[in-house]
């Protein structure tokens, strides 16, 4: 089967982008063959007045995309993020026309569970459900969401996954005890929540290390205020791809995203992967990835204490992590394998093909 599938540079050193990610792993280890049509700006990139009006030309280059290599399926990543919807409603519109059936596969976003698209977002999000074939989510919350709001009730869940075999091993745990930032540096991440819960550990006076990783529009305030609160006991170690990727998060402790929206981040399962103990936001998918008190924490994200209060229980070196390390890597093994989501997703194109 042939699939044309949109999504982000698929370097992690252009995007540090979950959706990237995720389409990389799936032309690399499906049998299928894939063309990848880049959609989305590299990071760093700015909406200068060059960048706007390369956005027509985006429309024409895929519909040449389309005639030139004649895909089975088009597989069209998006978020319900503002640019994201009024890009890909315009992109799902122009193939609409070829014939192709189209698999939309929406990866949260804001004005999915957390706020209520206005209506021009509204227009957007209804034209991506009506020309699509088939669309995924990442959970059963969402598909209820997708049906109450916009009306389409036959959502396939597919929740994210990781190449588990990828993970390296551990490297012995030293003291203090580190958390791990890993992804996008832009403040919708909750990079305010981690520099007020860094303050928080200090004010106790817990001993942490905290290691960031990532790149984004808001790294150098982030940065700035982390040195700032947390002094040598911050390092900020740029963009970590491939195995030095695996290796940064194999050396580190504790996985922290306290991020304002999520649907299922792809470094969450990869810091669970590799033996991370996560305290993320708490929402259906997430629940489901991360059993509390078991794999790592689902926390409320607007109550400081809390994040304080799981922190401080992780960072406690009297403590064994060792279970909780051991279950969230068996959860990745056996609920968010590779191979089962190729499997799944080769479904779902039959399906589309099928109507």
């Amino acid at each position: 089967m042939k699939v044309l599938i949109t999504a982000p540079s698929l370097r992690e050193k252009d995007n540090v982008s979950g959706i990237s990610t995720l389409v990389a792993n799936i032309i690399r280890l499906s049998a299928n063959e894939y063309v990848h049509f880049r959609a989305g700006r590299r990071d760093g990139a700015r909406k200068s007045a060059k960048w706007i009006a390369s956005q027509p030309k985006m429309v024409l280059d895929l519909r040449e995309t389309i005639d030139r290599e004649r895909p089975d399926v088009i597989h069209l990543n998006t978020s319900f993020s503002r640019l994201a919807m009024l890009r890909d409603a315009v992109l799902v519109r122009a193939a609409a026309g070829k014939g192709v059936p189209i698999v939309v596969h929406i990866h949260g976003g804001p004005f999915f569970l957390k706020d209520e698209p206005g209506p021009l977002l509204r227009r957007c999000a209804a034209a991506m459900v009506k020309n699509a074939a088939e669309i995924i989510v990442l959970s059963e919350q969402e598909k209820s969401v997708l049906a109450e709001r916009h009306g389409r009730e036959d959502a396939e869940v597919l929740a994210n996954a990781v190449p588990m075999n990828e993970a390296v091993e551990r490297v012995p745990e030293s003291s203090p005890r580190s958390i791990i930032y890993f992804g996008r540096l832009n403040r919708e991440k909750g990079l305010d929540r981690i520099v007020e819960a860094c303050r928080g550990l200090i004010e106790r006076d817990i001993p942490f290390r905290f290691n960031a990783y990532g790149a984004g529009p808001d790294a150098e305030s982030f940065l700035k205020e982390m040195r700032a609160v947390c002094g040598e006991r911050f390092e900020f170690c740029g963009v970590a791809d491939g195995n030095t990727k695996w290796q940064a998060l194999a050396a580190n402790d504790i996985f922290l995203l306290p991020s304002d929206h999520e649907g299922l981040p792809i470094a969450l399962l990869e810091a669970m992967a590799a033996g991370c103990v996560p305290v993320v936001r708490r929402n259906d998918a997430i629940a489901a990835a991360v059993e509390e008190g078991v794999a790592g924490f689902v926390v409320d994200i607007d109550n400081k204490n809390e994040i304080v209060e799981r922190l401080a229980f992780l960072l406690d070196e009297s403590r064994d992590l060792s279970a909780m390390r051991k279950a969230a890597r068996e959860t990745i093994v056996k609920g968010y394998s590779f191979d089962q989501y190729l499997a799944r997703l080769d479904e779902i194109y039959r399906k589309a093909l099928n109507k």
